[in-house]
Formats: C-alpha cells, sequence, structure tokens
C-alpha cells in the first residue's frame, strides 16, 4: 500500500527411468504384445502423446496444493506495491493462497481493486483463488471509485486504479469474485481450519477494516483459526523533543495536552496510512489478539524500514539472468512504471509491501530474514485519544507483543524480490 508523506522435466525424466527399472509382477500383460494383438484383430491403436504443458514459462503456476505449502489469506488494499507483493507471492512454491481479500478504502478504488488482482491470478496460473469484495458499498447499482472518509484524494488513484489495464496490460480473468464479502469470506476460512486444529496465517496489506469485521463476525473462530499475522507499514513515530531512536510511547501522548477534535483533510503526520485510514479497526484486532494466549507471532515490516528500499530506475540488474524473458519484461514494467502511474518521482517510491511478502516468505522457508538488519521487540496499541498524535501505532506495556523490523538491507531485498518474482524455485533461490 502507498504510504507516502504530505512444469520440471529432469524430474519427469528421472521417474521415467526409475519406472522402467522397476520389476513386473507375474501375472501381468505385457502391454506391447496386447498392442500387436490388437493391431492384430483391427483394431486401431492411437498412439500415446504427452500432454501439453499447462504453465507459460513466463507465468509459471506454483498454487497447486502440496502438503509444505502454508495456507494464507493476502487482505490488500491493491496499489501497485500491494500487487509487486502478490506477484511474489503468486510465484512461490512455500504458500496456498486460500483468498484475496481486497479494501476499498486505502489505495484503490473498489471498482479496479478485485478486478486487478484477478488479472494477476490469471497470469499466474491460479484463476480459481477466491477474490472478495469488502462489504462496503454493497447494494449501489454502479462500483464506487471514493473512499469512504474522502482520503487519499481519488485523483492520486487513477494511474493505480489502471495499472494492470493502461500501464502495465495484463489479460483479465473472466471468472466471477467469489460471491462472499471480504470479511465473511475470511471469517469461514478461519472456521474451517480452526475446526481441524489447523491456522491459517494473515498478510495484512492495507488497512485492518476486513480483518476487524471478520473478528466481529465470529471472533472465535478468527482467533482460534489464526496463525502468525504478517503486517505491512506501521509507522513508530519519535517525538521530534525525545530521542530519535527510541519508539513514540503512550505515556508521551498521555503528556500531551489534547487539542481539539480535528477534521482530516490529510493524514496526521508520523501515522501510516495502513493505520490512519481506519485506526479503530486496527486497535479493535490489536486488542482482541492481546486478549488471546497464544504462540502465534505478529511481525511487522515498519515504514521506516520500507522507506529504505527506493524504487531506481536501474532495478533490471537485479533480475537473475535465468529469468524467462517475458517475466523478466514484465517485473521490469511493473517498477518502470510505479512512480509516473502515481505521479511521483523515483525518489518518492519504494518497495513498501511486497518487503513484507518476502520476509513472510523467508519464515515459511525457514530462511534467514536476511532483508531486516535491526529487529526489535515493541508492543504495539494504537492512540485513539484525538489529537495530532490520533492513528498512531504507539509503544506501551498494555500493547500487543510483535517483532518489528526497523532497518533493511536494499541489496538483499531486491535479489531475493526479483528471483522469486521470477518463479525459480526459493530452495534454489539465494538469501
Amino acid at each position: 500500500m502507498l504510504d507516502l508523506e504530505p512444469g520440471n522435466t529432469t524430474v519427469r525424466a528421472a521417474e521415467s527411468e526409475k519406472m522402467h527399472e522397476t520389476k513386473q509382477p507375474i501375472g501381468f500383460l505385457n502391454l506391447a504384445g496386447l498392442a500387436i494383438a490388437l493391431a492384430g484383430c483391427g483394431i486401431p491403436i492411437q498412439p500415446r502423446t504427452e500432454p501439453p504443458e499447462t504453465a507459460r514459462a513466463s507465468s509459471p503456476s506454483v498454487q497447486e496444493s502440496t502438503p509444505e505449502r502454508r495456507p494464507i489469506v493476502i487482505d490488500t488494499d491493491m496499489d501497485i506495491d500491494d500487487m509487486m507483493a502478490l506477484i511474489v507471492l503468486l510465484n512461490s512454491p512455500a504458500v496456498e493462497i486460500k483468498a484475496i481479500t481486497v479494501l476499498s478504502d486505502g489505495w484503490s478504488s473498489q471498482y479496479s481493486g478485485v478486478e486487478q488482482a484477478m488479472r494477476l491470478t490469471q497470469k499466474y496460473g491460479a484463476p480459481d483463488i477466491p477474490v472478495a469484495y469488502m462489504s462496503d458499498f454493497l447494494g449501489q447499482t454502479q462500483l464506487n471509485t471514493r473512499e469512504r472518509q474522502n482520503l487519499p484524494s481519488v485523483s492520486r488513484m487513477t494511474g493505480i486504479n489502471t495499472y494492470l489495464t493502461e500501464w502495465v496490460p495484463t489479460p483479465p480473468n473472466l471468472r466471477p469474485p467469489a460471491w462472499q464479502t471480504a470479511d465473511l469470506l475470511m471469517s469461514e476460512i478461519l472456521g474451517e481450519a480452526a475446526r481441524k486444529g489447523e491456522t491459517v496465517d494473515i498478510i495484512a496489506l492495507g488497512p485492518w477494516t476486513n480483518l476487524a469485521q471478520a473478528l466481529q463476525r465470529n471472533h472465535q473462530d478468527f482467533l482460534d483459526g489464526l496463525g502468525n499475522i504478517y503486517v505491512s507499514g506501521f509507522g513508530f513515530p519519535t517525538k521530534p523533543e525525545t530521542d530519535s531512536s527510541r519508539p513514540f510511547t503512550m505515556s508521551d501522548v498521555n503528556a500531551t495536552t489534547p487539542v481539539e477534535y480535528l477534521t482530516y483533510t490529510a493524514k496526521v503526520p508520523g501515522s501510516a496510512w495502513n493505520v490512519f485510514n481506519d485506526p479503530i479497526s486496527t486497535s479493535q484486532v490489536l486488542t482482541a489478539l492481546q486478549s488471546q494466549k497464544s504462540t502465534r507471532e505478529v511481525i511487522v515490516m515498519s515504514k521506516r524500514a520500507q522507506d529504505m528500499l527506493h524504487v531506481y530506475p536501474g532495478d533490471a540488474k537485479f533480475i537473475p539472468a535465468a529469468c524467462p524473458r517475458e517475466q523478466a519484461d514484465y517485473l521490469s514494467a511493473f517498477y518502470e512504471n510505479f512512480a509516473a502511474s502515481s505521479n511521483e518521482p523515483y525518489s518518492e517510491v519504494k518497495y513498501w509491501d511486497p518487503s513484507t511478502a518476502i520476509v513472510m516468505l523467508d519464515d515459511l522457508l525457514e530462511k534467514p530474514r536476511s532483508i531486516c538488519t535491526r529487529w526489535e521487540e515493541i508492543r504495539i496499541q494504537v492512540n485513539l485519544l484525538p489529537g495530532p498524535q490520533y492513528s498512531w501505532t504507539v509503544d506501551s506495556a498494555n500493547g500487543l507483543k510483535a517483532s518489528v523490523c526497523r532497518a533493511a538491507d536494499i541489496t538483499a531485498f531486491k535479489e531475493r524480490y526479483f528471483s522469486t518474482g521470477c518463479g525459480r524455485s526459493e530452495h534454489q533461490a539465494g538469501t
């Protein structure tokens, strides 16, 4: 979410060789002899042909179910960096994507988010992954282009809403979206997992509205079925007059003289869009998780770390030489058009959400969290007191314990992002 301030042929051959080495049990018919006998009777024998490859080299399908895949739900507001995160997740053998739940109170409009997510599932050979609309604006005859609080401005989202139709043209997925709303679909998936004694991880790339609505729909299913949660873009600001190396805390907020209630016409300085767009929902989910004793982890890729991951014009140098040409061109087009479509200079666009996806994949593949160079344990609380710190995420004794990445290695990230985006096996890709 934008957060700007003011098929293996070697394996098949090996399997075939092993099969020929296997001794036939006594009493089995000799198939070659049977074919000759049938041909002598005038029965035509059709030559055996291998089935065609179903996955394009440039857009490999990796969503077939295997025991090693970790089930996840992607909750996203479908900004351009969210699309980048979807590309690496759809190309990774580490995850089984159970659903993509799309927000309409973040950095894309309702009419475009679901449709663009489905273009990516189509491209990467997983067109049947359910993609769901948020419950807002249902029952209206036209898809909505406005935000509930008119922030961010629709004028800033034109390029985002048309990114996969005009900037990086990608064929549509002609299947219908999920019939469930995002919160219902999420609740059903977590409930089913809970009844089996299992859990599903969530990667939260936008505001937490869908998560809070799923929590309110069935809180026990939500809490029992939720595994780890990977969080993108929390802020943890510092007070100018305090030590800038230390996160802003709840005691700082309480010591601040409250100001009059604000009508917010822009994001509160120090907050992050993923929280600011719906701080109450974020607070509700954090408080619910805090109330339950669980071994789950909350892993946060902070805005501070993400802001170190600049998009540069020469990032194509990180695309592996073995990357299929069509996919290499697609990855290049994605970062090359990011700034222009957002009406921003290169210096203002970052690899925000894909960094969170890479941290998740490194955990699932039991790789070192190599893209993060500094981790902190923080107890997260959302400040809901009215005033200039409203919606800030702060460190509080009453907050939810989380592991927060506070600094990132841009080279390590880009190597992991582009190698995973190329569809290479994660077990072969470098750390």
